[in-house]
């Protein structure tokens, strides 16, 4: 009995390698969006951390130049991303735009961003439209 059932089976392998084609497309771009997707969250919280390192430095009353958080938010973000991102890519912006002429006690926030082009593995349209989002991180604190 149980031979006249194996006789009665056909091989499915073509079926199987049809069923794998048309699965492993989909699951590729599932992993690879989801890479994509956490990358952008590190580089969020990258971009984050430095705007508080950046601040922190702009808000002594040592610092009198904007360079020098300038320099602090790259040096950060060349350590956290490393080749990741192009630091000339990386947007950093100081607010007031005078550290020297601001009173002790007055909030300074330091603004730091880049476009996902910038930084993504895979570039291209979704759906007709460009995929480009600035992500971006902030910080504000009193001067000293």
């Amino acid at each position: 009995m149980l031979s006249g059932r194996r006789r009665s089976r056909r091989p499915r392998r073509g079926a199987t390698l049809v069923e794998f084609a048309m699965v492993v497309p989909v699951v590729f771009v599932f992993v690879f969006g989801m890479i994509e997707l956490s990358r952008y969250v590190m580089v969020q919280q990258a971009l984050t951390s430095a705007a508080q390192r950046g601040c922190r430095k702009a808000m002594l009353a040592t610092t009198q130049s904007n360079g020098a958080v300038e320099a602090a938010v790259r040096d950060y973000l060349g350590g956290s991303l490393g080749a990741m991102a192009d630091s000339r890519a990386v947007q950093v912006t100081v607010t007031p735009e005078t550290l020297s002429a601001i009173p002790s006690g007055s909030d300074v926030t330091v603004r730091v961003q880049v476009s996902t082009a910038d930084i993504s593995w895979v570039r291209g349209t979704l759906f007709g439209k460009t995929t480009d989002v600035i992500l971006a991180g902030q910080s504000t604190l009193v001067r000293e």
